[in-house]
């Protein structure tokens, strides 16, 4: 199919020429341009817009105003409007991080500690009578990193307590 611009032609129809149906995941392909981010983008009348917000607006019927356009299967490339939903930053945040696709535990650049370095820690504060502040400078950090490990303020994800160890 051609791929080049046609004044008549509507949005849906400039939409779809960049599609690629039949994925076993379901997902439609974007196969028009792509930011960096992966994301595809397709303009019209003028103005450029992210291609899962224009699948949700061709498909929805519904313009999603400053709401994001968020994706269930977790493909930027993806513009099946079912795999589309919408929420606001917040909601996509929380999205990200139920899927454990945020930094988190020593995959986090910021980390001084391992999973290990905090089963350290919550052993000896279970089975020592250190002070919290003796504990900080056996991993160095600090006084209340410690005591927000502890009381489970963070590595909250984290398993817990090994039996042994």
């Amino acid at each position: 199919m051609k791929k080049s611009w046609n004044k008549e032609e509507t949005f849906e129809q400039r939409f779809m020429k960049y599609v690629e149906k039949g994925q076993s995941s379901g997902c439609w392909l974007w196969t028009g341009n792509i930011d960096f981010y992966g994301y595809g983008r397709v303009g019209f009348k003028m103005k450029t817009y992210r291609a899962s917000r224009a699948a949700f607006m061709i498909f929805h019927k519904k313009d999603p105003k400053k709401l994001f356009v968020c994706h269930k299967c977790d493909n930027p490339a993806c513009v099946n409007p079912e795999h589309l939903f919408l929420g606001t930053q917040k909601d996509n945040m929380e999205d990200c991080s139920q899927k454990r696709r945020t930094s988190h535990g020593s995959k986090n650049g910021m980390s001084k500690l391992t999973e290990k370095d905090v089963d350290k820690i919550l052993i000896l504060a279970k089975t020592t009578n250190l002070f919290h502040r003796e504990i900080a400078e056996k991993f160095s950090v600090s006084r209340s990193q410690v005591g927000s490990i502890i009381n489970r303020v963070r590595w909250t994800k984290h398993g817990g307590i090994p039996s042994q160890p």
